[in-house]
């Protein structure tokens, strides 16, 4: 026998009368949450490293550890730009042909332990990687 769903005054329910004090039990549940989400995703607190420093200078990026995850990057995702889709050398809106980088959505000197992280990296043409800049962190994926 197949379940009838209701609709009531509070909206679609299937099989379930749900009310006000349910929603709020799921927000007091929610609220209990925040803190720990807020843990998960807060900068992590701890002093510089030799190693932070390198991450965040320009010879992380000729580093054959750099390059090892952008080609990963560039085979998971494509060789297309995830803001404006635009391929590696078809024309862009400047006028010339498009240069596919491998962006980092949270920043190098931000988080360095992401750095060589594949979830953390997202390909972008050269206008929306520069449109992006460092402040930003729009995941386009």
């Amino acid at each position: 026998m197949a379940t009838l769903l209701h609709y009531n005054t509070i909206g679609l329910i299937g099989g379930v009368d749900v009310r006000m004090p349910e929603a709020h039990q799921i927000l007091d549940y929610a609220m209990t949450l925040w803190p720990y989400l807020q843990y998960c995703f807060a900068r992590p607190k701890r002093h510089r490293t030799k190693h932070d420093e390198w991450i965040a200078s320009r010879e992380f990026l000729v580093s054959y550890e750099w390059a090892d995850i952008r080609y990963d990057a560039l085979k998971k995702y494509g060789g297309r730009c995830k803001a404006c889709g635009i391929r590696a050398g078809m024309f862009g809106d400047d006028g010339k042909p498009a240069v596919i980088h491998v962006d980092h959505i949270k920043n190098r000197k931000g988080w360095p332990h992401l750095a060589l992280n594949l979830f953390d990296l997202q390909p972008l043409c050269h206008l929306c990687n520069k449109a992006k800049d460092n402040r930003d962190a729009t995941d386009w994926r």
